[in-house]
C-alpha cells in the first residue's frame, strides 16, 4: 500500500492527529496557521515607520528607517562608508531603491544616521513638485512608484514623491480604486496604471504651474 501525503489548506489554524488506513497509520504534527494576521501585522508595522528624506533633487518616504538607524547604531560601524552601506542594504528589502541611485541613497541614509546622531547637518529644502502614489503596496502601487522615479529623473524633474500605504490617510483622499496617482494636490488617475507617456504628460504640466 503507498503512502499518502497530506497538506494542510486555508488560512486559520489548523489541527490534524492521525490519518489511519487499515493497518498504516501516519500521524501528523499539529500546526497553527494565521498567514493573514501575520501579514496585516507586517503592514501596520510597515505604515507606522515611514520617514520622509530628502535624497538627491527628491523628497522620499523610507519604510523602516528608524528601526535601521538603530541597528546600525548597535553595530558600531568605525567608518561612514560602512554606515552608508549597512543601512542601504538594511533598507533595500523594504524600499524600491533604483540601481542607479544607490550612491545618492547611500548618502542620504549616513546624513539621517549623522542627525540621529546628534552630528550638526544642514537640512536640505524640498523644492519643485509634490507627486503622492496611494496604494498599500500592491504591485501596480509599487510599479506605479518606480515609473515616476523614473520618468522624473530622466526627465530632470526635480520634486518630491511619497508611496503613501496608510488607509486612513489614502481614504482621506476619497478615492475608491487603487493604485492612485495625485500631482500638487490634483488627482490624475484612479484604479489604473497610467502610459509612461501620459504620466510624462502629466509631470511637465505641473511643473509649468510650479
Amino acid at each position: 500500500m503507498h503512502a499518502k501525503n497530506y497538506k494542510a489548506r486555508g488560512v486559520g489554524p489548523v489541527t490534524v492527529l492521525a490519518y489511519k488506513e487499515g493497518n498504516h497509520r501516519q500521524d501528523f504534527k499539529a500546526a497553527s496557521v494565521s498567514r493573514p494576521t501575520k501579514i496585516r501585522n507586517s503592514i501596520m508595522s510597515a505604515t507606522t515607520d515611514i520617514s520622509k528624506i530628502r535624497i538627491g533633487k527628491f523628497n522620499v518616504g523610507i519604510v523602516g528607517l528608524k528601526a535601521a538607524l538603530e541597528e546600525a547604531v548597535e553595530a558600531s560601524l568605525p567608518s561612514d562608508d560602512e554606515v552608508a552601506e549597512y543601512l542601504l542594504e538594511q533598507l533595500k528589502s523594504k524600499n524600491y531603491i533604483p540601481p542607479k541611485a544607490e550612491s545618492e541613497y547611500g548618502k542620504a541614509f549616513l546624513r539621517e544616521y549623522k542627525k540621529h546622531m546628534g552630528e550638526p547637518i544642514e537640512a536640505e529644502k524640498p523644492q519643485g513638485l509634490e507627486v503622492k502614489v496611494l496604494g498599500p503596496g500592491c504591485p501596480n502601487c509599487d510599479k506605479l512608484e518606480q515609473m515616476v522615479y523614473q520618468v522624473m529623473e530622466t526627465e530632470n524633474i526635480i520634486g518630491s514623491v511619497e508611496h503613501v500605504r496608510d488607509l486612513k490617510e489614502i481614504a482621506s483622499h476619497g478615492l475608491v480604486g487603487l493604485p492612485a496617482l495625485v500631482i500638487n494636490g490634483e488627482v490624475k488617475s484612479v484604479g489604473r496604471f497610467p502610459r509612461e507617456n501620459q504620466l510624462r504628460q502629466w509631470l511637465w504640466e505641473a511643473k509649468g504651474r510650479v
